[in-house]
């Protein structure tokens, strides 16, 4: 009996877990009073805490008085709360590359405009340092292109939603009125991705508590390798997306700990496949269950889709990546593979509108560069302000 006993508890566990998936399940009227939503969506349970117990309304709690699911996913919000305002840190404005603030030669602050010079794409504003001379323009990462920044970027934005180039080149003609090879937008995309997948991330996203990993297979010069992503559940953030060539406990560990390093702490629940690799590789980075407690980091092998919790979230974003494996017949070298994941996972967190969300997951995670309505044009701006000003940019 008490062997059931755990099992049943630990189920009504995984469902109160699953219950704060939807941010309105749960909601507070005071520190001893909450309304829980019904999972079959017939009204609220009211949970309640008499003196040093808790009490649902529930007819699982009224009938067999065991802590019930609902009662669980407030001890999960409880304990988020609390763990969320330990943790919260005043964050420093980030500014937008919009205009120079140094020079580039001697970084003195003192600088003029200094009448413009024409390029490709139209004239170009110039400064002149007054410290040591030297002129200079802004280069919003688009120096040296011959073609317009627009059709440049939507090169890279249609590579990035599943196109093949021969179909990019032709939607450049039609909407642009440049007829370029296939190859030219190939060298396009050659470029930014590297060009995005060197960006340096400073700031570290406010992701939740819940992260889910999942591996999936990808072609590599013909030989089978893995990539493993791990998101955050909350925010939707692309915590780590590496490249390895099995799917060992060795290689399973290296994406959890980028992942740690991203998010500078570790999340409370993991969620993964039925890989045996992920046993040992979270025990080892995530640190082993901590028994007897109602809360703690606990490692989910979910086994099926429908069982709570799950990795469904995953497998949407496997999906994304698919479409544009599909086209592209896998990659022609590991460095290939690396590059267009790193450049992927900076489209993913910055460029690309969540559609569950309604924006993009850095902005979900408090992480706001101020790209304005144009990311594209902003993200390459601002990569381009940190090569050539050394990192430093202004409003």
């Amino acid at each position: 009996m008490p062997k059931v006993k755990t099992m049943m508890e630990n189920a009504r566990m995984a469902r109160g877990l699953d219950i704060l998936k939807d941010e309105s399940a749960v909601q507070r009227k005071n520190k001893f009073v909450y309304l829980v939503k019904s999972q079959s969506g017939e009204g609220f349970y009211t949970v309640k805490k008499q003196m040093s117990l808790w009490g649902c309304s529930c007819p699982d709690f009224t009938n067999r008085k065991n802590y019930c699911k609902h009662i669980y996913a407030v001890h999960y919000s409880i304990k988020m709360r609390e763990m969320v305002k330990d943790e919260v840190k005043p964050r420093a404005p980030i500014d937008a590359a919009m205009r120079p603030v140094c020079c580039p030669s001697c970084h003195a602050q003192t600088i003029k405009k200094n009448g413009s010079r024409s390029t490709g794409t139209g004239q170009t504003q110039r400064y002149k340092c007054l410290s040591c001379g030297h002129r200079f323009t802004i280069d919003k990462g688009f120096n040296g292109m011959k073609n317009l920044p627009e059709s440049i970027l939507a090169s890279v934005d249609l590579f990035f939603k599943g196109l093949s180039y021969r179909k990019i080149a032709d939607h450049i003609k039609q909407f642009y009125g440049v007829e370029v090879a296939q190859t030219t937008p190939m060298r396009w995309v050659s470029k930014y991705l590297k060009m995005l997948g060197e960006y340096a991330e400073k700031n570290q996203p406010d992701v939740g508590r819940m992260w889910h990993s999942d591996e999936m297979a990808a072609k590599v010069n013909g030989k089978q390798m893995w990539i493993w992503n791990i998101m955050d559940n909350e925010t939707r953030f692309l915590l780590a997306c590496k490249l390895s060539e099995g799917r060992s406990v060795k290689e399973a560990r290296a994406p959890i700990r980028d992942a740690k390093e991203r998010a500078g702490k570790k999340p409370d629940f993991f969620v993964t496949d039925g890989l045996q690799s992920y046993q040992l590789a979270a025990r080892h980075e995530l640190g082993p269950l901590k028994r007897n407690k109602c809360y703690g980091s606990r490692h989910y092998r979910y086994k099926d889709f429908q069982t709570a919790p799950n990795n469904n979230i995953l497998e949407r974003l496997n999906g994304t990546v698919r479409e544009r494996l599909k086209v592209m017949r896998g990659f022609d070298a590991p460095e290939t593979a690396e590059a267009t994941m790193a450049g992927f996972q900076t489209y993913y967190n910055y460029i690309r509108e969540h559609s569950a969300l309604g924006t993009t997951p850095a902005m979900q995670a408090d992480i706001d560069l101020g790209l304005g309505e144009n990311r594209w044009a902003g993200m390459v701006e601002l990569i381009a302000n940190q090569k050539q000003f050394g990192g430093q940019s202004a409003p």
